[in-house]
């Protein structure tokens, strides 16, 4: 796990060159005065099926500021099949991430 500069990016896993990125999804929400804002992503969407390891998770903070919100996992992650990423906001900002996931 590795966080860089103002901006609040983190990595968990690192992909191979073989490695196929299987979702690329724009995290979004409004902020609210005074509120902290939390969104849940999970993958696989309900519905659907994993059946290949999950080898990295990337999460870009869009906000270079420093007030980014954060990410976490929830559930699931690195050699799992599913993950939930979970982004947290700091009072009174939004959420603007780059989420990316890549499989075996």
């Amino acid at each position: 796990m590795n966080c860089y500069g103002q901006s609040h990016n983190i990595f968990w896993g690192t992909p191979a060159w073989n490695d196929t990125r299987i979702l690329y999804q724009h995290v979004n929400a409004s902020s609210s005065f005074l509120q902290v804002t939390e969104r849940d992503v999970a993958f696989p969407s309900a519905g659907y099926f994993n059946y290949r390891p999950i080898t990295a998770i990337r999460a870009f903070d869009q906000k270079t500021n420093g007030n980014g919100a954060y990410a976490t996992i929830k559930s699931g992650g690195i050699n799992a099949t599913s993950v939930i990423v979970r982004f947290k906001s700091q009072r009174g900002h939004g959420i603007n991430f780059i989420l990316e996931i890549y499989v075996k």
